[in-house]
């Protein structure tokens, strides 16, 4: 987010106020994970930011890790596109992976990811809204896709679509947070060239 669209302090007032300070407050956390990262996050500055007290903050989510959830989860977080078997699936994976490799890898983005890891480790309410209203649904898209091309005779009917799924979009992370390289086009044509191989339809 460039400094002209830097969220500045506003006042609230009026019948609409509880939707302004509520986008206010996701526009602050937002910048503030790009700007600030996860170490230095913190609702007082996302507070100072929207214009509001903490108060209202932790009314409304909690804690950090909701308010960055919900961030990720409803801004951040990069679309899935249902597969339609017009094209080979691994063309359809490719584009994919490459969209969400690089969707992922912006600095607010690859913030909040770190920030979900870390707290739903030590958190098991938040690690199971987090695979509900993130992980699950995009997994189901996955799967369906992946159950499209067994039917359209492009992958064996054998092939193990959990790990296929965990060696695509396990790699993406790793590349990601682990190693934090950039996606690149080549990076995700011979990942998805490489687990397919084997898994072609006989």
């Amino acid at each position: 987010m460039s400094e002209k669209n830097k969220p500045s302090a506003a006042k609230h007032s009026g019948p609409k106020r509880n939707d302004e300070c509520h986008r206010a407050i996701l526009d602050a956390a937002e910048y503030s994970l790009g700007t600030d990262g996860y170490a230095n996050f913190s609702i007082e500055k996302v507070a100072a930011r929207a214009g509001v007290g903490k108060q209202t903050i932790y009314r409304w989510w909690g804690s950090k890790a909701l308010l960055v959830l919900e961030v990720f989860r409803d801004r951040l977080l990069p679309l899935t596109e249902h597969y339609d078997g017009s094209s080979p699936i691994q063309k359809h994976l490719k584009k994919q992976l490459l969209a969400f490799g690089q969707h992922i890898s912006k600095t607010n983005c690859q913030q909040a990811i770190i920030c979900l890891i870390a707290e739903m480790h030590r958190n098991s309410k938040l690690m199971e809204m987090s695979k509900t209203s993130i992980l699950s649904p995009r997994l189901d898209i996955i799967y369906e896709a992946l159950e499209l091309a067994v039917t359209l005779g492009q992958i064996s009917p054998k092939a193990d679509h959990k790990v296929i799924v965990d060696q695509l979009w396990g790699g993406i992370w790793y590349k990601v947070i682990i190693k934090n390289e950039p996606v690149t086009t080549r990076f995700t044509n011979s990942l998805v060239d490489q687990v397919f191989t084997g898994l072609l339809s006989e």
